[in-house]
């Protein structure tokens, strides 16, 4: 976890890591730990007389589309992290490593534990797309969702898409694996309806990046090479392990039908072919039970 006394350049970045929404959302706090905690190792060990300086600015309220704005023009905020999309690509400076090595794109399903449509005969991905599935109106999952032929029920904010869960407005809500035990550790006194399915799992493609100001190439270099240091060392694989670890196992994917469908927003650039990158069920003991055809 976070260390309490940090040098002051280090401490001062945290304050532009949050989860570019409106609102806080209920996973921010283990997410938001995890990449304050990679922010700090990577900026204390490329500390160094001459490194590109780092500032910070406080954006929990900003919106995706509000921190764009921001990071172009670079005067409030220099870099921040979010899921990609081709004109933060486009506008930005990205640092393809996906720092929680596509963990996200592994999607379980929140259902309403009283509903009477389950998970439990669906066996084919043309099954799983027939059912109403919520998602966020902004997020990189929904337009892969939609061009997957998926039938999706759109919202502006979590808090709603839990409510129209409990409405019947559809079956299934998906979080990614990284956030969905926490969510429902935060949420289950207020909604005591609210259950993980045990039988599925779809898989995204979904890299979270690192974007820096165009006004900061000198930043950008600092930090990639921060991340391909610890990445080397074996510590960036260590610090994966020890905030999601415990998720992962939790998750039980070899017990699970696992469905995948492409990323329509992922550029050419993506590194799909480095391994070393992403989170593999199978390198972690966890080979599914069944899998559609790999992505290519």
């Amino acid at each position: 976890m976070l260390n309490k006394i940090m040098r002051p350049a280090a401490a001062a970045i945290l304050l532009v890591l949050c989860t570019g929404l409106p609102e806080r959302a209920a996973s921010a706090e283990n997410n938001s730990d995890y990449v304050s905690e990679l922010t700090r190792r990577i900026i204390e060990r490329t500390e160094a007389p001459g490194a590109a300086p780092v500032k910070g600015q406080d954006t929990t309220n900003f919106s995706r589309n509000r921190k764009l704005l921001e990071l172009i023009s670079g005067d409030i905020i220099e870099f921040t992290v979010l899921p990609t999309k081709p004109e933060w690509e486009e506008k930005l400076i990205p640092i393809r490593i996906p720092i929680r090595k596509g963990l996200q794109g592994y999607r379980l399903f929140f259902v309403d534990a009283k509903g009477k449509q389950t998970l439990t005969e669906v066996e084919t991905l043309e099954q799983l797309k027939a059912i109403p599935t919520g998602s966020g109106a902004q997020w990189s999952t929904t337009a892969a969702l939609e061009t997957a032929g998926f039938n999706v029920v759109k919202a502006q904010t979590k808090d709603d898409l839990i409510k129209m869960l409990k409405l019947r407005r559809f079956v299934t809500y998906g979080r990614g694996i990284d956030e969905i035990f926490f969510e429902r550790s935060q949420l289950a006194a207020q909604y005591p309806f609210l259950a993980i399915d045990r039988e599925i799992a779809l898989f995204i493609p979904h890299p979270i990046y690192f974007f820096v100001t165009p006004k900061r190439p000198d930043l950008a270099k600092r930090i990639e090479r921060g991340l391909r240091a610890m990445i080397a060392d074996g510590s960036f694989d260590a610090l994966f392990q020890e905030y999601y670890g415990d998720d992962i196992q939790r998750a039980q994917l070899d017990r699970r039908r696992v469905f995948r469908i492409s990323n329509p927003l992922l550029g050419r650039e993506t590194p799909l072919d480095d391994p070393t990158l992403w989170f593999d069920p199978a390198r972690n003991g966890l080979t599914p039970v069944e899998t559609t055809d790999p992505i290519r």
